[in-house]
């Protein structure tokens, strides 16, 4: 009787100490990458507006290949992944001053909805004029202790996701 009760208040105290040292964890993560194109910003700006074209180069809308996109004009897609779980993006308009950023709403297989954005900024270097653009994240984890422990790994888990969608884009805005 001795042991158990040991063993349940260590357990106790180490849940404790956990959800103590979680508090000090922030309670929404940013992801982000970059990437360069020599291209202006106009430019990929209107192709970043065009929100039927993400299927092209986005690994995001890649990931479910048997996908079926519904498009609801010209600012949201949606499709149902073969496990049946709905998944929505929703670019949000803009007035055309703000072409620079680029904010959507994305809602992947019932999870939990993430703010993100395109920023798009003029980058002057050694191999001339460019643009940047970078792709940003924002998710916010919740309260419990394994959420705020999982937003220590978002950046690993969708960061290579980003990585390789803007090599695709960027590839697919330097197709002739």
């Amino acid at each position: 009787m001795r042991i158990i009760k040991q063993l349940l208040l260590g357990a106790v105290g180490l849940f404790v100490l956990v959800f103590l040292f979680s508090l000090l964890l922030p309670s929404q993560v940013r992801i982000s990458r970059a990437v360069l194109i020599k291209q202006p910003e106009d430019t990929i700006a209107a192709r970043l507006q065009n929100i039927r074209d993400w299927s092209n180069w986005n690994a995001l809308l890649q990931l479910d290949a048997g996908a079926e996109f519904k498009y609801d004009g010209d600012s949201m897609v949606s499709w149902t992944s073969q496990q049946k779980k709905e998944s929505t993006l929703n670019r949000i308009l803009l007035h055309p001053m703000k072409d620079t950023v680029i904010p959507f709403v994305m809602n992947l297989f019932g999870q939990k909805e993430l703010q993100c954005g395109f920023s798009l900024s003029k980058f002057e270097g050694v191999g001339g004029k460019a643009t940047q653009l970078e792709w940003w994240i924002l998710e916010k984890t919740g309260w419990t202790p394994w959420e705020k422990f999982y937003g220590i790994f978002a950046d690993r888990l969708k960061g290579p996701v980003i990585e390789k969608s803007l090599d695709q884009f960027r590839a697919h805005l330097e197709q002739p």
